[in-house]
């Protein structure tokens, strides 16, 4: 499955542009196929590093952009978005709500402390 969806990613985003401008991308397809079931296996893998690399990889290479990737929430859904999410992380959870670090610096005993200690 998650084979099936990097070959299909890579041909949308790779191959179909190349067919366009070249009109035929002779073994490439199979060549597609071979590295969504190389890289599959590499993310869903023992070896960490290579699992975080593959995925980067991938989507350096077919969402190339200055800012950051930021797929629809939809994707995260996707085999390769758990994937990714499970290897690499989900940009949610790397947030920490704001209003509670709100509350934390207008908490009532930082205010007291701040008020007693003006008049020290």
């Amino acid at each position: 499955m998650l084979a099936d969806q990097i070959a299909t990613v890579i041909r949308t985003r790779l191959l179909d542009p190349v067919e366009i401008l070249f009109g035929d991308a002779a073994d490439l397809p199979d060549r597609v196929d071979a590295l969504a079931r190389r890289m599959a296996e590499i993310i869903e893998g023992d070896d960490h590093q290579a699992a975080v690399h593959a995925p980067a990889r991938l989507v350096g290479a077919l969402h190339p952009n200055d800012g950051p990737f930021d797929p629809p929430a939809e994707w995260w859904r996707t085999p390769l978005g758990r994937a990714v999410a499970k290897r690499i992380g989900h940009p949610a959870a790397r947030r920490s709500p704001t209003p509670s670090r709100a509350r934390c610096r207008a908490s009532p005993s930082s205010a007291s402390t701040t008020s007693s200690g003006a008049g020290s």
